[in-house]
């Protein structure tokens, strides 16, 4: 795991001190050294992690015998042996014993089709000095970030957008068309973010950029839901599934440092380490975060009970309230502006405490995404088949009910099930994923702005067959890459601890995507077949338990010991977002949090996050990070 930064100038060549200053702000990535290459008008960087290969050989920025191709690259590519070994009868040689130095050589083998053989997380960029053109690639679920600039001088990516402020050649602003969507949704799709002319690179996609300017961005890599599903029994798929998600943890565990998982006592962490204590036979370190204040929000006592299942040796970390008063500032920061999920706070803190034991931690993300295991997703199925006028009924009852009510309980819920009704499931995905409904937004932002439009991958999924794999694949394309991994990558990087997801295994998923919808959802059952493969590595209390997200209490800390913290931001004289939102109906949002009338807390999150990056932005903007 590390920092890679890098730019190419079309015009005049820049002053060293650029990337200097690029990679230095990436130094929590990579601690372990830093280190450039210039030629003319490319200069590259890179902050190093140490993980496999501890030596100097292994150091990037990294060349190839004749230095035409220097390479930056940041992740972990599982099947690397096996591509050096083919690489070496091929005629190569090697200084190095790590992955790195694989990638670079494959490149020269096999050029841009390099990529269709990487098994792993990674974002990459390779200079090409015959070709005179840059080559950059991200890994097939977006694990691993990578953004870019590209301006009328100079051309300039990074593995985080802070490092963009520090060159005073690229020019930032706030993409403002952006904020609406943000507000909706959370987040912004990919390839756009909340700065103009900042860009990320989407999962599975490579781009080339050459000194004159040209750009060619091309996808090579898609998550394909055949129509024809695999005519399979159970029992032969619960074999299959076994076979890869052992291959898939066997893979992720080489390692060269010390190495532990995440145990938050769900389902997928509680496999992942199952599965870990079998292969190693020995006992693993697992962490893992509760929270005072709020019991319901407590994770801790089942993962205290897998961690005595599997005789781990387990570390807890309570988080109370003012601890996100604490981080608050650190989560805008590491996140280069407002980040919609309030999780991020546990995730910082729980990689803050492995980070002091392992250097590498395995975790369950991903097995909500292949084996169906959202409420929201299994709704937005059934909702899909109630007519429209379901949907008006569904309105009008929600209207009457109070907001807290319908937002958790059971009766709320089904009233949901209504309002996201007549339409396809997708949408009616959506309609449980809004933080602000599209009616509030428009109240909530002084000025007009133009209809939200679907992103492409709303198209792609709507033309497979069966609207469970137009679920899986819609979420898979944008919460995964959008929310989930950026806020795990961030959080674990923050302190130099690398993350891996053995869920998002390509093998693994690529075979879950031909079984038949059936085998992940029947009836009301979500994850069926994964639970079925795994029965022996579950506790009782952990099989039976129901799906609780990764939430923190903020409904209760905002009305108890953060309630001036949120005032202090948000009820104040004249907060910066007064320029773009409507000041009346935030104090309106707030006030009733406070009163107990509605829960707000999630909306009140989105803008305490909004109104401090605002603050912080012209200072960012000087380079004053």
């Amino acid at each position: 795991m590390c920092g890679i930064s890098g730019i190419l100038s079309f015009h005049q060549p820049l002053s060293i001190d650029r990337i200097h200053r690029m990679v230095h702000v990436l130094k929590h990535r990579g601690p372990d050294l830093e280190k450039f290459w210039e030629d003319q008008k490319v200069q590259l960087g890179h902050s190093r992690l140490k993980v496999i290969d501890l030596s100097e050989e292994a150091s990037q920025p990294m060349c190839n015998e004749d230095e035409s191709l220097w390479l930056v690259f940041n992740g972990e590519i599982y099947n690397f042996q096996e591509l050096r070994r083919d690489l070496i009868q091929k005629g190569h040689s090697f200084r190095s014993q790590g992955d790195a130095e694989v990638l670079l050589h494959l490149y020269e083998e096999e050029g841009e089709r390099c990529v269709e053989q990487l098994d792993g997380m990674f974002a990459f960029a390779i200079w090409d000095r015959k070709k005179q053109e840059f080559f950059l690639a991200r890994d097939r679920s977006g694990k691993k970030p990578l953004y870019y600039y590209f301006g009328q001088h100079l051309f300039a990516f990074s593995s985080e957008i802070k490092s963009f402020f520090q060159v005073p050649e690229i020019s930032i602003s706030l993409n403002e068309e952006k904020f609406p969507s943000f507000f909706l949704r959370g987040y912004v799709s990919s390839p756009e973010t909340l700065y103009e002319n900042i860009w990320t690179l989407e999962a599975g996609f490579f781009l080339k950029i050459t000194t004159s300017g040209q750009k060619l961005y091309q996808r090579y890599w898609d998550w394909i839901f055949p129509k024809e599903k695999k005519r399979i029994s159970l029992e032969e798929a619960k074999n299959d599934i076994s076979v890869l998600f052992h291959n898939a943890i066997k893979k992720r565990l080489l390692s060269d440092v010390p190495l532990g998982a995440f145990l938050s006592g769900g389902i997928d962490s509680t496999i992942v380490v199952g599965v870990m204590k079998k292969i190693l036979n020995r006992q693993i370190k697992t962490f893992s975060v509760g929270f005072e204040g709020d019991a319901r929000y407590d994770e801790t006592h089942y993962a205290k009970e897998a961690a005595s299942y599997f005789d781990t040796d387990h570390t807890v970390l309570k988080i109370k309230p003012l601890d996100l008063v604490e981080h608050f500032d650190h989560i805008l920061w590491h996140y280069d502006g407002p980040f919609s999920d309030s999780s991020a706070l546990p995730c910082l803190m729980v990689s803050s405490l492995a980070s002091q034991h392992v250097t590498v931690a395995l975790n369950g993300d991903g097995g909500d995404e292949l084996f169906m295991g959202y409420e929201r997703l299994a709704a937005a199925y059934y909702s899909s088949f109630v007519p429209s006028w379901g949907f008006k009924i569904g309105k009008n009852i929600l209207n009457l009910l109070p907001y807290f009510y319908h937002q958790h309980s059971k009766v709320g819920k089904a009233v949901r099930l209504f309002q996201a009704s007549g339409r396809d499931a997708i949408c009616s995905l959506n309609e449980w994923l809004y933080i602000f409904k599209e009616n509030e937004l428009k109240r909530l932002f002084k000025h007009d702005f133009l209809t939200l439009a679907q992103h492409e991958d709303y198209d792609r999924a709507l033309k497979l067959s069966h609207p469970l794999d137009q679920l899986q694949y819609f979420n898979f394309k944008q919460y995964l890459q959008n929310d989930l991994n950026v806020k795990m990558d961030r959080a674990s990087m923050a302190y130099g601890l690398e993350t891996r997801s053995p869920f998002l295994d390509q093998k693994l998923a690529e075979y879950v995507a031909c079984l038949p919808p059936s085998m992940k959802l029947k009836g009301f059952k979500m994850k069926y077949i994964l639970k079925e493969v795994f029965s022996d590595y579950l506790p009782q209390m952990i099989q039976k338990r129901g799906k609780q997200g990764f939430g923190v209490p903020l409904s209760t800390w905002f009305r108890t010991e953060l309630k001036d913290f949120v005032s202090s931001y948000l009820l104040i004289t004249s907060p910066a977002y007064q320029r773009f939102l409507n000041k009346d109906l935030i104090y309106q949002i707030v006030n009733e949090h406070f009163l107990e009338k509605k829960d707000r807390s999630q909306q009140i999150w989105f803008l305490l996050c909004f109104e401090r990056w605002l603050q912080k932005f012209p200072s960012w903007n000087k380079g004053n990070l």
